[in-house]
């Protein structure tokens, strides 16, 4: 899972550098929320919910439904990228789709392997955690802001 976390949050590194070569866009509400709060909402927060959401509610009502493994993957992703529209085309495309397609999957594949929610749920969880601490501080150390 580690590997497969390394692979996901390069992809989205390079693909965020790409698309913000070709197409820069300027940082913009972000820098208005107070640090302390983008921190505690980024971090903690958003995993939370948006993993309940996005995988948790997403692949359990595609499940009842007898929905495929891609399915569930393909409908959780796009609830993923509703919640990151509005972030500007580069974050919504990184984010929100190479995100949304990894978490996707991380979820719908541990709980193929193991049956349990409460496990495809914690460590969806932990892995989108992990993925925001790391972006948040770079985006807090790249343009020098601190808490």
């Amino acid at each position: 899972m580690l590997l497969m976390f390394s692979e996901a949050f390069l992809v989205s590194v390079v693909a965020l550098l790409f698309l913000d070569y070709i197409n820069p866009e300027p940082v913009r509400e972000v820098l208005l929320l107070p640090v302390l709060i983008l921190i505690f909402v980024g971090i903690l927060i958003s995993p939370l919910l948006e993993t309940f959401i996005s995988q948790t509610m997403a692949i359990f009502l595609v499940k009842k439904f007898k929905g495929s493994f891609d399915l569930q993957v393909l409908i959780s992703t796009l609830i993923f990228l509703i919640f990151h529209f509005g972030s500007g085309l580069n974050a919504t495309i990184v984010v929100g789709f190479i995100g949304g397609i990894y978490f996707a999957y991380t979820y719908a594949f541990i709980l193929e392997k193991t049956n349990k929610h409460h496990l495809a749920y914690w460590l969806t969880t932990l892995s989108h955690f992990l993925r925001n601490l790391i972006a948040i501080s770079l985006f807090l150390i790249g343009n020098k802001i601190a808490p």
